[in-house]
């Protein structure tokens, strides 16, 4: 087994000040690292944060940990949350990955990989690893570690299980909120969504597939990333409204019915004012309001999400 996780900030330990808070970290982190096999490498994602004015390096913390468990650095990166140049006024606007073996030898072959990622990817909440670092952490262990399952202890709502399975490892995830466990189980994303659209399909239809296949999140951002650069009023409502029923599936699946409720509200409006002139959508439209009335009662379990690519591809009433 293999560890990729990211600790608890201070402010999620509220039992511990700070100084308790740092003596934590870096006994979690030793025991962890003591408690791979040999053939184990834990990836740590930690970003720095400031605490009363002062600048708290977690990148640091990591490595103490790692000295006091007798460890070894394989390689430290850094990622990008925010643009270079951009202000962030709490939490740093990049993370530290940082992979550490017991092993006495590194792989005689060097990793040769890029030692700053300028995007994590697509964060599918607020705290989450994104997306496209779980992948460089989980493809790093599929091609240079020899254990194939991936343990999260500090799962959240499973952004790295659901990269790992993606790409066919194993995957363990704990977690202390039973809310978050319910959204890491049912969590999935599709990593061919940050590959181009094959020649010929648009990201309407791209987005599509993606939402039939329940990775919601994913058929957003491809849909987003259309909905950013047309002009044309049209498409930008109906990418918009699509947008917003994939973001509002997402909060059901993170188990929020709040936001998922005001989601559906506004992507069901911008897709009604298009029925007109885009009636082939109109019976797809109907189907995913049964669906957030049936969510918003507490029943949706009689009421199927509709398949948006036949929606697609029927064609529009004469």
């Amino acid at each position: 087994m293999s560890v990729v996780t990211s600790l608890p900030d201070v402010s999620e330990l509220s039992h511990l000040d700070l100084d308790g808070w740092r003596a934590w970290f870096i006994a979690t982190v030793t025991r962890l690292i003591h408690w791979l096999p040999p053939a184990g490498v834990a990836i740590f994602y930690q970003s720095d944060i400031r605490v009363e004015g002062f600048w708290i390096d977690k990148g640091y913390l990591v490595m103490r940990g790692t000295e006091a468990a007798a460890a070894r650095v394989l390689w430290h990166k850094i990622v990008c949350r925010k643009p270079a140049g951009t202000i962030a006024l709490g939490r740093a606007s990049y993370s530290h990955m940082i992979a550490v073996t017991t092993a006495a030898r590194a792989s005689e072959a060097p990793v040769r990989s890029p030692d700053v990622l300028p995007d994590a990817g697509a964060m599918p909440w607020s705290r989450a690893m994104g997306v496209a670092a779980c992948e460089v952490a989980c493809r790093f262990l599929l091609d240079h570690a020899e254990t194939r399952t991936v343990v999260d202890p500090f799962c959240g709502r499973g952004t790295v299980l659901a990269v790992a399975n993606a790409l066919g490892l194993d995957a363990i995830g704990v977690d202390i909120g039973a809310k978050r466990v319910r959204s890491a189980r049912a969590f999935v994303v599709s990593l061919g969504a940050a590959i181009p659209a094959p020649a010929g399909q648009s990201p309407l239809d791209r987005g599509a597939e993606l939402f039939d296949l329940g990775a919601y999140w994913d058929a957003h951002e491809v849909w987003e990333s259309r909905w950013r650069v047309t002009r044309d009023s049209e498409e930008r409502q109906l990418l918009q409204g699509l947008i917003q029923v994939a973001a509002a599936l997402h909060k059901v699946v993170a188990d929020a019915p709040l936001p998922a409720a005001r989601l559906f509200s506004r992507g069901l409006a911008k897709l009604a004012t298009l029925s007109q002139t885009a009636p082939k959508l109109d019976a797809f439209q109907r189907a995913v309001a049964a669906y957030a009335r049936a969510h918003e009662a507490q029943q949706p379990g009689g009421v199927a999400i509709p398949s948006l690519v036949e929606a697609l591809r029927e064609p529009a009433p004469k």
